[in-house]
């Protein structure tokens, strides 16, 4: 059996030992959050965001080194002012977190120095461990070079866009008449002809041809050729539907194909293009010259066509006979 002063060392020992054990447990533990709060304070120290801590009322209580540079042109200390002073006043950070504990929102700012630039702003509610709401905390990150890159890239994007569009122009239409170019023809006058007769919709075609252009360009030369040829495109096109597709076959060769319209129908329609022709005036080249086209129709029936290839080789041989008829007229 133990004496009592036995178990009363016994006892005491323990009781040191184990205070001792709590002892340093505490003091690596204090140590460590020490180590972290230091670690938490060299980190915002550093960052190159801006670190911004106001209280209830919007006073600064804290800033980084950051913000101080970014935000302060004289370096005077920003504590203890009204951070409107440095950022917008139409934003209301304490609203902007009345129903939300974190908000982030971009914003325009004039930096020291005068520089405009965009910044990326994460705002939180500051809190103590007992839940109470004691300030607001402010990261801001400097991100013009992210924004300009994106619009850069919109920009890139809008220019390609219009670009490709202007290319497709180019592509379907002739540069010098504005109207449609011979490959675009080709492939919307194919889709009309199967359309045609699959649902046996009647479709015409008016091939023609300007009259004596050689003696234009030798008289007068290119240049005012090209003007004889932009005016001619625009008056065929005076007398067409919308739906009829008028294009420049080469040279001074032009062709119109009506969707809906008979050879009768089309003859008509030719005929209005040559007598519209006929009366242009081109008063700056010379007073009394006049202009005239001869005209050949072809339209689709039950058994002449097959292929677009057929209904162009009836406008064509319609073409030649007005030639041959002394031009300036129309052959179907």
């Amino acid at each position: 059996m133990y004496s009592f002063c036995q178990v009363l060392v016994f006892f005491l020992l323990y009781s040191f030992l184990v205070g001792l054990g709590i002892f340093f447990y505490l003091w690596r533990r204090r140590e460590k959050e020490d180590t972290l709060v230091f670690a938490r304070d060299k980190v915002v120290e550093f960052i190159d965001d801006a670190v911004i801590a106001l209280d209830r009322q919007l006073r600064i209580v804290d800033v980084n080194p950051a913000a101080q540079n970014l935000l302060s042109s004289s370096g005077k200390s920003m504590v203890g002012v009204l951070v409107q002073e440095f950022l917008p006043a139409s934003y209301d950070f304490g609203q902007l977190l009345a129903d939300a504990e974190n908000r982030q929102v971009e914003m325009d700012l004039t930096l020291a120095g005068g520089r405009q630039a965009i910044f990326d702003l994460r705002i939180s509610k500051l809190r103590k461990p007992s839940r109470e709401w004691v300030g607001i905390l402010i990261v801001a990150r400097d991100v013009s070079e992210r924004v300009d890159m994106v619009d850069d890239r919109e920009r890139m994007i809008l220019d390609l866009e219009e670009a490709k569009t202007e290319l497709t122009r180019w592509a379907n239409f002739d540069f010098l008449t504005e109207i449609y170019s011979r490959r675009y023809f080709i492939e919307v006058a194919g889709k009309e002809l199967v359309r045609s007769l699959r649902y046996r919709r009647p479709l015409s075609l008016i091939m023609m041809d300007v009259d004596h252009f050689k003696v234009v360009n030798d008289t007068f030369g290119h240049e005012a050729g090209d003007r004889v040829l932009f005016a001619v495109a625009r008056a065929i096109k005076t007398d067409l539907r919308q739906i009829d597709i008028p294009a420049r076959f080469g040279g001074e060769e032009f062709i119109v194909l009506l969707p809906e319209s008979n050879r009768e129908q089309a003859r008509l329609t030719a005929e209005k293009i040559r007598s519209t022709i006929a009366e242009l005036k081109f008063e700056d080249l010379n007073p009394g010259f006049r202009l005239t086209i001869s005209l050949g129709v072809a339209g689709k029936s039950a058994d002449d066509v097959s292929s677009l290839s057929d209904l162009l080789r009836l406008a064509d041989t319609a073409l030649y006979a007005a030639k041959k008829a002394g031009r300036n007229c129309v052959r179907s």
